[in-house]
């Protein structure tokens, strides 16, 4: 509870803060200065709001003091999101220190103002940037560099049309290594590291790499690990020259180098292999030399490698050992590589070294040296009846979880080596299964472990003698079993030996069946024996080739065996963190981070329409608010003024919404006019046409003409109901409009009664209009058309009821609006001391506010209804 109160307290010297800033003795003194902006970037780290010190420390930019001119940069970049507008105030400051004479002032300012990310502020961003890569200070070529990066995310257009790209391009080949670096670095995120590498710039940089600093070497590695050489004698010229590097103490610039020989001799499968050698001795000693991260990253790649190369780590295998010492996630990466690299000549003194492991105190590395175990005994068939032996004694050790993880294990061994379990001359499988057998159910508390045991009964219980009595105590406690899991795997194995031992588990299996049938905890578990019951009703021989046709299929490859297009996938990305979290970069990477320059210009462009979209519904919301809370404080205030004064302070204090509705209400009634003459002319027209057609029918005019005059008078009609239409819908806006700045009226004067009834005047004149276009359609139509005539009845009488009901919405949100102004005025009184009076009225305030407001809710709602109708009606319409 301590720190939410220290952090409100230093909220509260926030207002003390923008008082120092201001005060002309702290402007005059740097010192002093320097103090105070250092508390605002004190309390901006510690996450206090410190954005309303904006203006003041805009201000602070002019200093001449350096440390200064940083901090206020840093907090200027920190808020400069959530104050666009004034942070083009900075702008001036920026440009102008772009131009000074200290090459630390000019980089500072250059980052700070590309560190912006505005998109307004693209177009001042060019010149700066182009004066940089032309700098003569390298810190601000090498700031320059950088910050066209960061253009590019803004605008990549601009970056392409103003040429800086070219002269980024240029600066590969800059005096200062730094510089080159960066701008490798700019371009390399730009093209997304896809643009082919220029021979003369691969051996301009090589050639050079005694220059660079080791971040520097290993940016530029990174680049040549995407050239490929046209000859192989190139080929072998840039090995030679970056051999020294494998030597190298730092190991970012060991395992570049090391991705680039990989990469270079893909195409040569003999040296590739020679290369593995060749990097075998570099990674061990970087895995010892350094500290415990180091080591684990290394020692990351080198699963990676051995998993390639497993025969050139096999040698090394003892340098793979874990140390008591070490943390656990080196010991799980080196059990990794255990497995990997183990061969018959290896593998048994790896088992006996991994079987230590086993009571180790961490319960993950101890988990995992089992399951090592049982993988080493499936790699590596010479192994198998060892580990077998191994896991059997594991079985029996008293831990839970070594023994739950020894059954598990046991299952991946039989599953490669199912031939354990067949009688020999030695005794041992009949001791293996008779192991398996008995080891009780009741020794699992793991879902997962009992599953394994399940499954190896259920696939060979043909070979142990037990089998069906292990399973009987499990199916009567099936009802209490809490995992599906285990339900389902009990089922395959009981109906796995039916097919096997039908008249041992004939019995059992009925009463399992039954009591999975009429299971409803689990619906998959209920399928899953309605499936195995029809099927076993059905053909008892369809059965067995279902789910036992794999039997004789066993001992072939695992899936996880099978994963080169998985390992090729980590290869290519060698040097990276997919190595480290043994994903490709596309599973944890989302996709828009990788995404074009052309979609990230458009994502740019739309975040930042949304942002100022969001930045101004903030704006009006605080207005309004501020207007609302001005007004109820001014009600006190104007009850002693004379009333001269509340008119001028009512004038100044009129809204836009109450201009916006006297706009409305002055424009609304000439497009009425305009429709009305519009429904004055088609109404002649349609006058006309039907003379025509009448005295063509009657003369013994033709009758395509007739037909023809006919047609034109119906597309005049409607016309002419269209635009009565028009006008209705017209009349209607203007209702509403009328009406709502009556209410608005009502608040501050009389007027609000006259624009009322002003109002029903014009709906009434909406529904006169609507009848006429009605009228016109079922006069000029025929009867072929009264479906539509129907429909525009409905939808006429659709829109005349929703003008109505924003009628009354807008009176009874105006009205709810003044009674909260009024209650809110009230409250202050009240709290100030009022009378009793003044507290009896704030009640009833309340009580018809929460009124009105349920009222409001109750139209709002009806107008949803209507308006529900009316996309109905338009539909039936078209």
């Amino acid at each position: 509870m301590s720190a939410p109160v220290s952090i409100e307290h230093k909220k509260g010297e926030v207002a003390e803060l923008k008082a120092s800033l201001r005060n002309p003795a702290v402007e005059r003194d740097p010192e002093k200065r320097r103090e105070v902006v250092k508390r605002v970037i004190a309390y901006m780290t510690l996450g206090i709001d410190v954005s309303r010190l904006f203006t003041e420390m805009i201000m602070a930019t002019s200093s001449k003091d350096l440390v200064v001119k940083k901090m206020v940069y840093l907090y200027v970049t920190n808020y400069a999101s959530t104050n666009p507008e004034l942070s083009l105030l900075a702008i001036n400051t920026l440009q102008k220190d772009c131009r000074d004479e200290d090459p630390m002032t000019r980089g500072l300012a250059l980052r700070s103002f590309c560190g912006l990310r505005l998109p307004n502020i693209v177009e001042y961003l060019q010149k700066p940037l182009e004066d940089g890569l032309a700098d003569p200070s390298a810190y601000v070529r090498r700031t320059a560099a950088m910050g066209c990066l960061r253009l590019h995310n803004l605008a990549p257009s601009l970056l392409l049309d103003s040429g800086l790209k070219q002269k980024l391009q240029l600066a590969m080949a800059d005096r200062d290594t730094s510089v080159i670096a960066s701008a490798i670095c700019a371009l390399e995120e730009m093209d997304g590291r896809k643009t082919p590498v220029e021979k003369k710039v691969v051996h301009l940089l090589l050639n050079r790499m005694r220059e660079f600093n080791e971040w520097a070497q290993v940016v530029v590695l990174g680049l040549v690990a995407r050239y490929q050489p046209i000859e192989p004698q190139e080929t072998f010229d840039i090995m030679n020259l970056l051999e020294e590097r494998l030597r190298h103490s730092n190991a970012a610039v060991v395992l570049a180098t090391t991705k680039v020989f990989l990469n270079l001799t893909s195409d040569f499968p003999q040296v590739h292999q020679q290369v593995y050698t060749r990097l075998r001795t570099p990674l061990v000693t970087l895995v010892h030399g350094g500290s415990v991260e180091q080591g684990y990253v290394t020692l990351k790649h080198i699963a990676l490698l051995a998993q390639r190369a497993p025969a050139v780590f096999a040698e090394e295998h003892k340098l793979f050992f874990a140390r008591f010492n070490e943390p656990s996630y080196v010991k799980l990466v080196k059990l990794e590589i255990l497995t990997a690299v183990a061969t018959a000549r290896n593998v048994a003194e790896i088992v006996e070294e991994v079987a230590e492991y086993v009571t180790d105190s961490d319960m993950a590395v101890s988990r995992a040296a089992v399951a090592t175990i049982g993988r080493l005994g499936a790699t590596v068939g010479s192994a198998a009846k060892a580990v077998a032996d191994q896991l059997v004694a594991l079985l029996s050790i008293g831990i839970p979880h070594v023994s739950a993880e020894a059954v598990v294990a046991m299952q991946t061994l039989l599953r490669k080596h199912p031939a354990l379990l067949r009688a020999d001359g030695d005794g041992g499988a009949p001791q293996l299964a008779h192991a398996i057998a008995t080891f009780s159910r009741y020794a699992l508390d793991e879902p997962e472990a009992r599953c394994s045991l399940l499954w190896v009964l259920g696939a060979f219980g043909e070979m142990m003698a037990e089998a069906p009595y292990v399973l009987e105590p499990m199916i009567d406690e099936f009802n209490d079993e809490p995992s599906a899991a285990v339900r389902l795997e009990l089922l395959s194995a009981c109906v796995k030996l039916l097919l096997k031992r039908p008249g041992e588990m004939q019995a059992m299996t009925g009463r399992l069946l039954e009591a999975a049938v009429a299971d409803t905890r689990f619906t998959e578990v209920h399928d899953r024996a309605m499936f195995y019951y029809r099927l076993l009703q059905h053909d008892v021989g369809a059965a067995q080739r279902v789910l036992l046709g794999g039997s004789e299929a066993r001992g072939g490859a695992l899936v996880d065996e099978n994963s080169a297009e998985w390992q090729d996938k980590l290869f290519e990305e060698f040097n990276s963190l997919a190595v480290i979290y043994g994903l490709p970069s596309d599973r944890f990477i989302k996709p828009n981070l990788s995404a074009s320059a052309a979609s990230r210009e458009q994502l740019a462009t739309l975040h930042g329409e949304a942002e100022a979209d969001v930045a101004a519904a903030a704006r009006a919301a605080a207005s309004a608010e501020a207007a609302r809370q001005a007004y109820a404080t001014n009600q006190e205030e104007e009850e002693g003024e004379e009333d001269e004064s509340e008119e001028e302070e009512e004038e100044d204090g009129r809204s836009d919404v109450q201009l916006d509705l006297e706009i409305a209400s002055e424009v609304l009634p000439l497009a009425a006019s305009f429709y009305a003459r519009r429904a004055a002319e088609t109404s002649t027209a349609a006058s006309t046409a039907i003379a025509a057609a009448s005295v063509g029918s009657g003369g013994g005019a033709s009758t395509a003409a007739a037909v023809a005059a006919e047609a034109v008078a119906r597309e005049a009609a409607m016309r002419l109901a269209e635009c009565h239409g028009r006008m209705a819908e017209l009349l209607t806006v203007r209702a509403a409009a009328l009406g709502a700045l009556g209410g608005v009226g009502e608040i501050s004067d009389e007027g609000g009664e006259a624009g009322g009834s002003t109002a029903h005047m014009l709906l009434e004149a909406a529904a006169l209009e609507h009848e006429r276009a009605i009228g016109a359609l079922g006069a000029h139509v025929g009867a072929d058309s009264r479906e539509l005539c129907a429909q525009r009845l409905l939808l006429g009488a659709c829109r005349q009821q929703l003008g109505q009901g924003a009628l009354a919405l807008a009176a009874l949100r105006l009205a709810a609006s003044g009674a909260r102004a009024r209650a809110d005025a009230l409250e202050l009184r009240c709290a100030r001391g009022g009378s009793a009076a003044q507290r009896a009225e704030l009640g009833e305030t309340r009580e018809l506010l929460a009124e009105l407001s349920t009222r409001a809710a109750e139209c709002e709602r009806e107008r949803a209804r209507l308006a529900d109708e009316l996309i109905r009606a338009q539909g039936a319409r078209r």
